[in-house]
């Protein structure tokens, strides 16, 4: 009879377990990768996309998605400068760098919404940002001024 009422006991049973947190890993949250999109600019949100996408273990699945955000940025940087004079690169690089970010901030929070979900629904806590964050700004603010001083000194500015 011990046998019968042990076997009722044991929590093995896979329904039992929370399914929210099996399997899946902690991401950064929304809230940094907008931050991130304010002050680093497309660039950075690429790189701290691609870092949840590691967290996730998902960079194989997501590497489309990155090499063609990476596309749109480089398109939009050529674009930009093709279009627009010198006296206004400056000023108006920011402003276009900083609508770029928000876009993608939206295209890639798209494509993990349900991981953000399920990290609010989960109770678990995301990955500290401010390493990464700080990282993923100073990597395109460098990226970005070299951009633009390439762009402003090649030539490639009217």
């Amino acid at each position: 009879m011990t046998s019968s009422t042990s076997s009722k006991n044991d929590v093995t049973d896979p329904l039992l377990e929370p399914s929210l947190t099996q399997g899946s890993n902690r991401i950064y949250s929304s809230s940094a990768m907008f931050g991130v999109a304010f002050f680093g600019g497309m660039v950075g949100v690429i790189l701290f996309a691609a870092l949840n996408s590691y967290h996730l273990k998902r960079l194989k699945t997501d590497a489309i998605w990155i090499v063609l955000a990476i596309l749109l940025a480089v398109a939009t940087y050529v674009a930009f400068f093709q279009i627009v004079d010198a006296d206004q690169a400056r000023s108006n690089f920011r402003l276009v760098n900083r609508i770029g970010a928000f876009a993608l901030f939206a295209a890639f929070w798209f494509l993990h919404r349900l991981f953000y979900r399920s990290l609010g629904l989960g109770g678990s806590e995301p990955l500290s940002p401010w390493g990464a964050a700080i990282a993923c700004v100073l990597i395109s603010m460098a990226v970005t001024y070299g951009v633009v001083y390439l762009g402003l000194f090649a030539g490639g500015v009217k």
